[in-house]
């Protein structure tokens, strides 16, 4: 150390015309200096300890000195601990004298280089989580920066070595994690109901005090992850269960974070909960398949500018066997915080063909939730200007939180749709009939076979799974594939799930769509099941095109079963053609199965049906007429014959 002291003193010097004693720094005027004088009193300077009496004051009024030392520590490399980066050597060591060495304000430089980690320890009991190579704890305001550096986990057994994440924070407030690449690739799986293998890139979660009631230097916050790239791999997937569970959860197998800050779930003041967590700018490569970003009970959570090249993750059983599992980009559980915005994230779901070995699955956006179920009343939500493409089977954003949330001005587009997604915004509410959400301004394409919005809503008792107030308005849905709006109950002795609820200024529009629209697409607003005698609905102003159960004159009605249709005003919804419109569509039906063409009211469409051998083309019977709503045009086609339908769209502007 004092070998770079002096170096430091020597480079200094350059731009000095003499050393001067302490006393006289104030003094100094000579115009040749840099910036900095360097000051010490040369008649107490002792061999040994010259470094830590040269002092350093910078320029300016007001300068105050500081000990050479002192100023050197503010930002240490990882290679002052005996770091390689060089791939090859096994860096855990340094990494742990690094964070040892942490104080309040500390930086901590990663210059360019891998940094491999490698531990073969073993499991530890006293470590029921596995091991942290860079474990950050009880500091405050300090920074991990990763020059361009690369961080290397390179086949990490976790059946032998149990977990292994690279940074653990724990009860700190102010911390930066950035400019890394994360290159971790794991093996194995646990099987044991004595620990849970976390591993993977970063974990926050405090251990001091008592939880729910920790102040203070106890509770992580200020928590800043931004500008790194993620590549995590286990040909298992994100997590698998155990055979033993662990305190009753078998999901013990292992997991694999990106990132995950654990709050206390069971803190319900504010002053004992954590705050303030960002994730921003960070990429996900097309490679990994870990979670994604993970933040539990926090208030005041960022996740922006994220990106997902290929998105798709599943889970497995105990044995191994890939079960699929609901494991999304970005992952919110709310519990009783408040304030969460995703905003200007951009994910893109794996294609189907390449869906194999370690990248099997479903590909998720966002899930949004709430994990206890008192009577709680606050909490925003918002999910806004986010793109993402979806596949068959995929699901976009998943909404069950408490409060307030505002969903709005998202982009979904369905990308090589064979079957549908799940939904473009599935709303789930874990709640007991006091939030308020609002879905307005966002947009599906063409080729987005599912609907735009579904209520899963509804439980057997009245105070579950309701909403205070849904408004859905001025969206767009471009496809004719399944209803835009659909509405579901759940449990045999559901009602409804919303009290009020208003759907207007929104545009169905599937003339251009990419599916066949003669199909099940019975209406644009579809509700089945019951409500209470209280709850009111106003669907009005909504412009529906093509195909959307319309009436004889144009206008256009929601669809509804069970005593819902009794809660329904001002229901003036129109079919906008402007003029006479005429769509022609040819339309093979295969043998064996009853033709039909349209589930429309009768007059909205014209046809003519020829029925034909398929190895002759000779033609077997024709009919023609006008279609009453979802009726047979014919009796079952013959074995070996088809029907070829020709169909003519005569409704007009219902206005």
């Amino acid at each position: 150390m004092i070998k770079i002291a002096l170096r430091v003193l020597l480079f200094l010097l350059s731009f000095v015309p003499a050393i001067v004693s302490a006393g006289s720094c104030a003094s100094t005027t000579n115009p040749k200096l840099h910036r900095d004088a360097v000051c010490a009193d040369t008649a107490s300077i002792a061999p040994g300890n010259r470094s830590e009496r040269i002092e350093l004051s910078q320029n300016g009024a007001g300068a105050v000195a500081t000990k050479v030392t002192a100023k050197i520590r503010e930002r240490a490399s990882i290679k002052d601990f005996g770091a390689a980066g060089d791939g090859v050597t096994n860096d855990f060591d340094a990494f742990r004298l690094a964070a040892a060495s942490l104080t309040d304000d500390s930086t901590v430089a990663f210059p360019p280089g891998e940094y491999l980690i490698s531990y073969s320890g073993g499991y530890k009991p006293e470590k029921i989580h596995g091991e942290i190579a860079f474990p950050i704890f009880n500091v405050k305001n300090v920074k991990i920066v990763g020059e361009g550096a690369t961080i290397k986990i390179a086949g990490h057994n976790i059946t032998t070595n149990g977990g292994l994440t690279v940074f653990g924070y724990d009860g700190t407030q102010g911390l930066e994690i950035s400019g890394f690449r994360f290159d971790l690739n794991y093996t194995g799986r646990n099987d044991s109901d004595a620990y849970y293998p976390f591993n993977g890139a970063i974990v926050g979660r405090d251990t001091s005090g008592t939880a729910g009631s920790r102040t203070g230097r106890q509770l992580s916050s200020g928590i800043n992850i931004n500008r790194n790239t993620f590549n995590i791999y286990h040909p298992l997937g994100a997590y698998s269960t155990a055979l033993k569970p662990y305190r009753r959860d078998p999901n013990n197998g292992f997991k694999i974070f990106s990132f995950t800050a654990f709050g206390d779930t069971l803190a319900t003041a504010r002053a004992n909960q954590n705050a303030d967590v960002q994730f921003n700018s960070n990429r996900f490569l097309a490679t990994h398949n870990a979670y994604g970003v993970w933040i539990w009970a926090y208030n005041n959570a960022l996740v922006s500018q994220n990106v997902a090249d290929s998105w798709a993750n599943h889970s497995t059983d105990a044995r191994g066997k890939i079960r699929g599992g609901y494991i999304p980009f970005i992952r919110y559980h709310q519990f009783y915080t408040s304030g969460v915005i995703v905003s200007n994230n951009r994910m893109n779901a794996r294609p189907i063909k390449d869906r194999v070995g370690g990248y099997t699955g479903t590909a998720g956006f966002a899930h949004l939730t709430t994990n206890n179920t008192d009577d709680l009343n606050h909490g925003e939500t918002s999910c806004v200007s986010n793109q993402l493409s979806l596949r068959t089977g995929d699901s976009g954003i998943l909404v069950g939180v408490y409060g307030v949330a505002n969903i709005a001005d998202n982009i979904i587009k369905g990308v090589d749709i064979a079957d549908r997604p799940v939904a473009a915004i599935d709303l789930q509410p874990n709640v007991n009939g006091k939030a308020y959400y609002t879905i307005q301004g966002n947009r599906t394409n063409r080729l987005f076979s599912a609907p735009l919005v579904r209520v899963n809503s509804g439980a057997p008792a009245k105070g579950k799974r309701r909403l205070k107030i849904l408004t859905i308005k001025n969206n767009t849905s471009l496809n004719s594939f399944g209803s835009a709006i659909s509405f579901v109950n759940m449990g045999a002795a559901a009602t409804f799930g919303v009290e009020k609820m208003y759907v207007s200024n929104n545009v169905f529009d599937g003339e251009a769509s990419e599916f066949s629209h003669a199909n099940t697409n019975d209406s644009a607003i579809y509700a089945e099941g019951s409500t209470e005698g209280t709850d009111r609905y106003y669907i009005q102003d909504n412009k529906i095109r093509y195909f959307y159960n319309l009436e004889k004159s144009g206008r256009a009605v929601a669809k509804v079963t069970g005593n819902i249709g009794d809660h329904v005003s001002h229901s003036s919804n129109y079919n906008y053609f402007q003029t006479v419109h005429h769509v022609r569509q040819s339309k093979t039906v295969a043998a064996g199965t009853v033709p039909r063409v349209g589930t429309s009211n009768k007059g909205l469409f014209r046809y003519t049906a020829r029925r034909v051998v398929l190895s002759s083309a000779a033609i077997k019977q024709t009919l023609s007429g006008e279609v009453a709503g979802g009726s047979s045009i014919a009796g079952a086609t013959p074995a070996g014959e088809a029907w070829y339908i020709d169909q003519v769209l005569i409704a007009k502007k219902g206005f």
